[in-house]
């Protein structure tokens, strides 16, 4: 959401339907979109969906790769974890 609200030149809502809204979270990546080379801001990002998981670290990244459903949350400790250095 940060890079949406940044393209669009906007401020994100302090208010919606009466319901005060939290910050967002994150770091726009709209210097990418015009330059491939651009830098990020960013020092560390996780990511987690269906049970498969990472984690980046300034150009470290740590990943598990889960069955998929229904098995997706099972059996953590036989899971593979392969770790990849270099940007990511």
């Amino acid at each position: 959401m940060p890079t949406l609200y940044s393209v669009l030149g906007i401020d994100p809502p302090e208010v919606v339907k009466g319901y005060t809204q939290f910050p967002l979270e994150g770091i726009s990546f709209e210097a990418t979109l015009n330059d491939a080379g651009a830098t990020t801001d960013k020092q560390t990002q996780f990511y987690s969906m269906g049970g498969t998981r990472a984690i980046w670290h300034q150009g470290w990244k740590a990943a598990a790769v889960s069955p998929s459903a229904p098995d997706m949350w099972a059996r953590y400790a036989t899971q593979r974890a392969p770790l990849r250095a270099g940007a990511g």
